[in-house]
């Protein structure tokens, strides 16, 4: 999620590339219910799914990501 975020932040022109790859290798891991879990440390499925959409979508985003970046770059 912070990878994708600091892609959208800084405009990088690989964000697209990057993100259909991140969902491809989410589809593979995705469970059958539609969630995701983790198999370490994090294993909440509410906390992995979350975090996988925002992930995902972290481009929906972007004008409040670069507000926030520009705010504590001041």
């Amino acid at each position: 999620m912070m990878t994708a975020e600091s892609m959208v932040i800084t405009s990088d022109n690989n964000w697209k590339s990057w993100q259909q790859k991140m969902g491809r290798r989410f589809e593979k891991i995705q469970d059958g219910n539609g969630s995701w879990s983790g198999h370490h440390c994090i294993t909440s499925p509410v906390f992995c799914t979350a975090a996988v959409i925002m992930t995902l979508t972290a481009d929906h985003d972007a004008e409040v990501l670069m507000s926030e970046q520009e705010r504590n770059d001041k």
